[in-house]
């Protein structure tokens, strides 16, 4: 049983890669872990002789099966997507400073917050190559393809220029 809740912390790390490359509402993902709670009653007696609490028991259920629900269903999602790329503008609220290191370490980069449909919420970073003042970081272009779950799949973004004299446009990822 505790090679079964390892691997699902592991899936965890993975499926939180998989979330910043598809636009899909929170709601959801809990969806997907509540899945576990109807299954528990029938699995229980199963798997009573490896652990003794109910309630421990029950949250194995939740965190094991959601994780691996959410790495399938997900990673389908992905992997199925159309190759029919559409590219959206969408502004940025905001631009925060990342923190990282101590005095002694390089400038540190930026982090925009991009809203999606659905109020979701994706976190974009800026490299130091594009904090030039002629480029504008208000609004981004984002590249997405439909997935198999009709869930977007974002494939990189690039920064949206609004005046002709801002230069070319960089892409990043």
């Amino acid at each position: 049983m505790e090679f079964l809740f390892i691997s699902a912390v592991l899936l965890n790390v993975v499926n939180f890669h998989l979330l910043k490359k598809t636009v899909i509402p929170p709601y959801i993902i809990l969806f997907f872990y509540l899945t576990a709670i109807p299954l528990y009653p029938l699995l229980r007696h199963r798997f009573s002789r490896f652990i003794e609490g109910k309630f421990e028991l029950m949250m194995y259920f939740i965190v094991i099966l959601g994780s691996y629900i959410t790495f399938s269903l997900l990673s389908l999602n992905m992997l199925f997507s159309s190759r029919h790329v559409h590219v959206k503008v969408y502004s940025v609220n905001r631009v925060n400073k990342r923190m990282m290191g101590g005095s002694g370490a390089p400038q540190s980069d930026h982090i925009g917050l991009l809203d999606f449909e659905n109020g979701v919420i994706r976190k974009v970073s800026f490299t130091h190559s594009l904090k030039r003042k002629s480029l504008r970081r208000d609004s981004l272009r984002v590249h997405l393809s439909e997935g198999l779950l009709k869930f977007p799949v974002i494939h990189r973004y690039e920064l949206h220029k609004k005046t002709p004299e801002a230069g070319s446009i960089r892409s990043f990822n």
